[in-house]
């Protein structure tokens, strides 16, 4: 059996590149500024059956825009762009594993308004059934 967050999570920082903001595992440094994307929670679950290993991966995306000019007009823009380069028909390619499925499992918008900066967040969760090959 194999690790597939080691394929499977540079393939979504691969994809996330195509968004046009900074991606980042986890947590922002702190000299980020600006809005980024951060690489969120990953989540997998393996079962073994007769034709190998399958697994169950989720994966969180948060798109974070600080000093939104316009609420969540931004944050759903760039939601739509990450729509268009992940989903059913358009899945992250590996070389040791087939996704068998891709869906949105959740969406979800937050806000963090404060005086000084406001920020507008839309956490996307993925789900994705995979075999390794």
């Amino acid at each position: 059996m194999k690790d597939i967050s080691k394929e499977l999570i540079p393939a979504y920082y691969t994809i996330l590149s195509g968004l046009s903001l900074p991606v980042y595992d986890g947590m922002a440094p702190d000299t980020e500024k600006g809005s980024y994307v951060l690489m969120g929670e990953f989540f997998s679950t393996q079962d073994q059956n007769k034709n190998g290993y399958l697994f169950d991966v989720t994966i969180l995306i948060d798109i974070c825009i600080k000093n939104g000019k316009f609420g969540f007009k931004d944050a759903d823009n760039y939601a739509d762009q990450l729509f268009a380069l992940i989903n059913s028909d358009s899945q992250p390619t590996l070389s040791s594993f087939q996704i068998i499925t891709t869906e949105v499992l959740s969406t979800n918008r937050l806000t963090g308004l404060n005086n000084t900066e406001p920020t507008f967040r839309r956490l996307i969760r993925f789900g994705h059934s995979i075999s390794q090959l």
